[in-house]
């Protein structure tokens, strides 16, 4: 979206990440950023989650931001490191409840990564213990080195390290499979069907924003989503 948003505006749109806390510590720079539609927020999920689990956040997500549109959504798939012999969820489950211990990563507390697999871990009675992360790039990598033996993630975060047999993906958080991914099965599959875990993602502008940049910037998602439609 940034590159074409640049191509679009003739300006340079640049993505900064700032993770940490569940993804507050960017949404609260987000929020206080001057009104003038030159700082943009890539919500998602942990907005509506983390007023529960940090109790004296600094900004409020209904009044301090205006939406602009959703951009899109997509499954948590359950990804182990190669180094466990289990092919599939049930053998993952099997192996915790003959006695081995598991830990597994996540995005960090409150983040949706971290609910689906602690649901997961509930759900199943595995008992793995939870190491958060700064954000899902670390936690991947200690994935990948070993230093945790599971974790939840979207699609794109996973997929590469997947096709190159890095990670393997035992199983889709959904009712349905992802097509990104149409030959790993969905947990329902595995006799979990009340294990739904989906991300969305929204772009969202500080209150105040004049409601003509809003009308310009929501233009131009607009056919940047087209374009990304015709090039699916």
């Amino acid at each position: 979206m940034a590159q074409r948003l640049s191509a679009i505006w003739a300006q340079q749109v640049i993505v900064e990440n700032r993770p940490g806390a569940g993804s507050t510590l960017g949404t609260a720079i987000a929020a206080r950023a001057k009104p003038d539609g030159y700082t943009l927020l890539v919500g998602s999920s942990p907005l509506g989650i983390a007023p529960a689990v940090y109790p004296s956040l600094s900004y409020d997500a209904r009044r301090d931001f205006v939406p602009l549109s959703l951009i899109g959504s997509a499954p948590e798939v359950l990804v182990v490191t190669p180094n466990l012999a289990v092919h599939s969820a049930a053998e993952l489950v099997a192996l915790a409840k003959s006695g081995r211990k598991f830990n597994y990563g996540s995005a960090g507390s409150g983040t949706l990564a971290h609910l689906a697999a602690e649901s997961i871990n509930r759900r199943t009675g595995m008992g793995s213990t939870h190491i958060p992360y700064k954000g899902s790039s670390m936690a991947l990598t200690d994935l990948l080195g070993g230093q945790v033996d599971w974790l939840c993630d979207t699609p794109a975060a996973v997929i590469g390290h997947i096709r190159s047999g890095k990670v393997r993906a035992l199983a889709i958080a959904a009712p349905q499979r992802s097509p990104q991914l149409p030959q790993v099965p969905t947990l329902t599959e595995a006799g979990f069907s009340d294990l739904d875990f989906r991300i969305w993602m929204g772009l969202m502008a500080p209150a105040g924003t004049p409601e003509t940049v809003i009308k310009k910037i929501e233009t131009s998602i607009l056919e940047v989503l087209q374009i990304g439609r015709a090039h699916v």
